[in-house]
């Protein structure tokens, strides 16, 4: 192709995107880049024009080859380091950003994706000193002044955060994201009231937007108003159904308040969009044979994996159980093992497997008189929070069922706590925690006490809950006693008082 033609070319497909017709600029260029093509130009505008139509990894790919044949041109490594950002690859985003400002160091637009690149590495002091720098010149820059507040709020600095961003909005009152940031930092100081208050007006700036609704319904179920909080679920849902968390918290919060029917529309939408969504798919099937009075056995090992599934999971976990919802039943269980025991644990420590040890809340308060602490889990994501607390003598992933069988007359004591609800008949747990056991080892667990009088149930939020005749009598076909045995309530959630036992059976003597 000619120069002339070349020019031509890269001019009218810079014109159909800047007519907004960046799939007629990705076409005629197509063709052109990829027939051996080396005009850097021609794949870097071909990369604009793909980046515009939202396809951002072959966007990435074709930006790749402009910087192959302009290796040192900032504007590619920029464009290229912004792609990367938008695909989740933060470093790969740092090594072609840092390169762009080495080549140019007065790059702003460079300097501003290195700094949330560097935030989105959990890198702080790096995204602050490039802050500074700008600050220096630019003491107004209000997008800079966003970005150290949001380094404040990773340096868990939570006032100096709001200050920071007060002065952004002082700059920009409209400015939706940080608004959202202000009120995500307000909840984490426990402010949920003002949160909720800063949410509410930025819903009415952005009703469009489908985010701030999904935040404003998670800050609405701290404070059990479910009716709320499911409207604005409806919301986001409606604006964003390809939004997979909103439809499932969406379906989550319908159950609870027992609107099954339109939980089952909620899943059906989500399976529009992921046909092989485990939890959608179970619920729809779930209900379904409830109506039939057909009876399911237990949650599927993939759907309680992906209700757990997600960074830092592990972390809102623990503090939703100890703050939330005011959960007391670990310090239950553990005077009643201590007790159990008595005197001899202080000779003789013991060997110890918990299922279902998510985050290692309960687990890891055994450590002292563990001669091994094992901890399982179906979630890989729960169980780093667990590894983080450097409590187990070591922990893998697995399904309770799976983990029993890799134990023969080999543990002192099983717990379970909060786990049991995943399964519906509890007699081959019951059987495979007595082949694991010694003589005289303790089964310890906590189940939720039915509101009806059914031995064992699903209830329509997807737990099953057990009676203490259920238990009895599973004891009592598979060789345990029971030892002790303690109702309470196991945690206050949504303005509800959840009632359950403590439980510990023991392996019979032979």
């Amino acid at each position: 192709m000619s120069t002339q033609a070349s020019d031509l070319a890269i001019k009218q497909a810079q014109d159909l995107i800047k007519q907004g017709k960046a799939a007629e600029a990705a076409a005629l260029l197509d063709k052109i880049c990829n027939s051996a093509n080396q005009n850097p130009m021609h794949w870097y505008t071909y990369a604009l024009s793909l980046a515009e139509c939202g396809k951002i990894e072959p966007a990435a790919r074709a930006f790749e080859q402009a910087l192959n044949y302009s290796p040192s041109n900032p504007m590619i490594l920029t464009a290229l380091g912004r792609a990367y950002s938008l695909l989740q690859q933060h470093q790969n985003a740092v090594d072609q950003l840092t390169q762009a400002l080495q080549v140019d160091p007065s790059n702003r637009p460079a300097a501003m994706l290195l700094i949330a690149a560097y935030i989105k590495l959990q890198q702080p002091l790096q995204a602050e000193a490039l802050c500074d720098n700008i600050i220096k010149t630019e003491p107004d820059n209000a997008e800079v002044l966003f970005q150290l507040g949001l380094i404040r709020k990773l340096q868990h600095r939570p006032d100096e955060a709001i200050e920071l961003f007060d002065q952004t909005l002082a700059r920009q009152p409209d400015a939706i994201f940080v608004l959202m940031n202000k009120g995500l930092t307000l909840e984490s100081m426990g402010r949920i009231d003002e949160a909720i208050s800063l949410y509410q007006h930025t819903t009415q700036l952005a009703p469009s937007n489908a985010q701030v609704w999904h935040i404003l319904a998670t800050s609405l179920l701290k404070r059990a108003d479910l009716t709320r909080a499911i409207q604005c679920f409806e919301k986001s849902f409606e604006l964003n159904p390809n939004n997979i968390e909103t439809g499932r918290q969406l379906a989550q919060a319908l159950r609870h308040v027992g609107r099954t029917d339109e939980c089952e529309t909620v899943c059906k939408k989500i399976l529009e969009v992921e046909p092989d969504n485990a939890e959608a798919l179970f619920f729809q099937n779930a209900y379904s044979k409830q109506k039939n009075k057909e009876t399911l056995d237990r949650v599927p090992a993939d759907v309680t994996r992906q209700m757990y599934k997600g960074k830092d999971i592990g972390k809102s976990f623990d503090e939703n159980l100890k703050y939330a919802f005011d959960y007391k039943a670990p310090d239950v269980l553990d005077e009643a093992v201590r007790e159990a025991y008595g005197e001899s644990l202080a000779a003789n420590k013991i060997d110890i497997l918990e299922l279902g040890c998510g985050s290692g809340l309960c687990g890891s308060r055994f450590a002292d008189i563990a001669r091994s602490l094992i901890g399982t889990d179906i979630s890989a994501d729960m169980l780093e929070a667990a590894k983080d607390k450097n409590t187990y003598s070591d922990t893998y992933v697995a399904d309770l069922v799976d983990a029993l069988e890799n134990y023969q007359d080999a543990l002192d004591l099983i717990i379970a706590m909060d786990v049991l609800c995943y399964f519906g008949d509890l007699t081959s747990i019951f059987e495979r925690c007595f082949k694991a056991l010694r003589e005289s080892g303790i089964f310890a667990f906590s189940v939720v006490k039915p509101k009806s009088d059914a031995i064992w149930e699903l209830q329509t939020q997807g737990h099953f809950v057990h009676s203490l005749e259920h238990l009895e009598d599973v004891a009592n076909k598979t060789g345990f006693t029971q030892i002790y045995a303690k109702e309470l309530v196991l945690r206050h959630e949504l303005n509800e008082d959840q009632y359950g036992h403590i439980c510990l059976y023991q392996k019979k003597l032979i």
